[in-house]
């Protein structure tokens, strides 16, 4: 069932520019995860990539994913359209 949505936004900013351990502060400290977790996610990968989520709403009833045209439920995640 959906419970919610919200908007989701990749926002390129000066801080893409920042040295490595402070830009993993930054994420640190706006996703509750630490340093150390961030930096082992990371590690071996090109590019980390953090999305800003905002205008969080939650529904007063959950709605059957059929109320979006889905059958099943997504493994991951995806665009809805109402």
């Amino acid at each position: 069932m959906v419970v919610g949505n919200y908007l989701l936004k990749f926002e390129p900013s000066d801080s893409l520019f920042l040295n490595r351990y402070k830009l993993m502060g930054i994420l640190s400290a706006h996703s509750c995860v630490s340093p150390q977790d961030i930096m082992k996610y990371h590690a071996g990968k090109g590019t980390i990539y953090a999305w800003r989520i905002s205008n969080v709403k939650k529904y007063d009833h959950p709605m059957n994913l059929t109320d979006f045209g889905l059958k099943k439920a997504p493994q991951s995640w995806c665009y809805l359209n109402r």
